[in-house]
């Protein structure tokens, strides 16, 4: 059901030239055909447990406007995510300012400047937290990818690490500067994290 889901129903790239054959061929392996001369793929997808790292959301700090900086997840599968949220009445405040601007501009415009571009998301002021992410035997993690911002989420800066860690590895090491305040964190990893 998953293969058929990531891989079946994907959408082909409308730059791309010829006709696109994907033929599912049995659990996690899927047939791709992109009408190139002289090849064809095979895709394998594989099921990867997420395992969760933190119980609890720790405040790491407060931004020079108020808003709370808290670590709300850190996670492993093919990342390492990192989840921050910013919380606290400023934030609150902050949130209702720009869903109001957001209704403003929106219906701005739709008349007078459809191509402009939208409002910043309140997560983006996130960033200015400064993370580093090792472990204890010396992995560097860089940021590969993340997602800040986004209906319903606002607030919500999620940042995906990599490598992944390696299995010798036993405790991810988390530095975060939030203005002048330096928290550090040891989170255990579980054996056979992903």
């Amino acid at each position: 059901m998953a293969t058929d889901m990531i891989v079946m129903t994907c959408g082909r790239d409308p730059r791309e030239p010829g006709e696109t054959h994907k033929h599912l061929l049995g659990d996690g392996l899927v047939h791709v055909d992109y009408s190139e001369p002289g090849q064809v793929f095979l895709v394998q997808v594989m099921r990867i447990p997420r395992v969760p790292l933190l119980d609890d959301a720790k405040q790491l700090g407060v931004l020079h406007d108020g808003i709370e900086v808290w670590l709300t997840g850190i996670s492993v599968d093919n990342f390492v995510t990192v989840t921050l949220e910013g919380r606290g009445a400023a934030a609150d405040s902050a949130l209702q300012n720009y869903r109001d601007e957001r209704t403003s501009w929106e219906l701005h415009a739709v008349k007078y400047q459809p191509d402009a571009r939208p409002l910043a998301w309140p997560a983006e002021r996130l960033r200015t937290a400064s993370l580093t992410l090792t472990d204890d035997v010396g992995t560097d993690y860089r940021i590969d990818s993340g997602q800040t911002g986004g209906d319903g989420r606002e607030w919500v800066d999620a940042s995906q690490y990599r490598p992944t860690p390696r299995s010798e590895a036993t405790t991810l090491q988390l530095a975060a500067r939030v203005g002048s305040s330096l928290t550090t964190l040891d989170v255990p990893l579980p054996a056979n994290t992903p």
